[in-house]
């Protein structure tokens, strides 16, 4: 991001290396906990974060599914963040692309 949105957009905690997003943000922020398996067949979702349990205990038909429902949901140009220590399928990188970081990935448009 450029330095003029990061200002914009985040409050920056200097001595805890640590940013929060503004609160003119986070009124328009939805945070939901939602089970893959049980998403909406549409979404508009711009940002979801896969943890430790999807990438780790689900089972490879349950992992290509879950995987799936992510892309059914996610808007086209939409992010999705992931573990350091967790690794995507080829069939689900295959729609996505790698940004900024290895765990960041955008939903090809």
């Amino acid at each position: 991001m450029a330095p003029e949105q990061v200002q914009e957009y985040f409050n920056i905690n200097q001595g805890r290396r640590e940013y929060t997003i503004s609160a003119h943000l986070q009124e328009k922020i939805v945070w939901q906990h939602l089970n893959l398996l049980d998403l909406p067949t549409e979404g508009e979702f711009h940002l979801v974060f896969l943890r430790n349990s999807l990438l780790t205990y689900y089972y490879d038909p349950l992992l290509s599914q879950a995987l799936q429902q992510i892309l059914s949901v996610l808007v086209p140009g939409g992010y999705f963040i992931v573990g350091s220590h967790e690794k995507l399928s080829s069939e689900f990188v295959e729609f996505s692309r790698t940004i900024f970081h290895p765990c960041i990935y955008q939903k090809n448009r």
